[in-house]
């Protein structure tokens, strides 16, 4: 069964998708704040407290503490920064992208061959990430690869 025009172009569209976010994602993820807590549930709340309410609560030091402050309440003293990005948009946008190139590849799967779908989208994905590695400043690596196929 040949590919229509169209599922071609949709599938380039899936891979670029796909790959053009894949170093805009590792670039932000870098910059995330890093959870630990005990339990799974607890570690998924904070995570999504992390990347959808980018905001930070601080305690006063212990120190710091008078006997004043103790009679008002520790309640005043404490604050909460909410950050100029609310929304952590340098992860969200790339991941929210990423996701439309995959509900994008699974529409196109109804009508187009799986043997043509899978190779094309992932191979071109391949070259979309390091396209956009490249132009990010990413080292991509492979270097030495054209000499050592010009090697006999």
């Amino acid at each position: 069964m040949a590919a229509s025009f169209g599922q071609v172009l949709a599938l380039v569209l899936v891979a670029a998708l796909w790959g053009g976010t894949q170093p805009l994602l590792k670039r932000a993820s870098a910059s995330l704040q890093q959870v630990h807590e005990r339990t799974w549930a607890r570690q998924l709340l904070q995570e999504m407290k992390t990347l959808f309410l980018n905001t930070e609560l601080s305690l006063p030091p212990r120190k710091n503490i008078s006997r004043s402050s103790k009679k008002a309440g520790l309640l005043n003293q404490v604050s909460i920064t909410v950050t100029a990005d609310f929304f952590c948009f340098q992860y969200l946008m790339p991941f929210f992208l990423n996701q439309c190139g995959s509900l994008l590849y699974y529409l196109t799967l109804a009508s187009t061959d799986l043997t043509l779908a899978v190779p094309i989208s992932n191979s071109l994905a391949i070259v979309f990430t390091m396209i956009v590695g490249k132009v990010l400043g990413e080292d991509i690596g492979g270097k030495g690869i054209l000499g050592k196929a010009l090697l006999p």
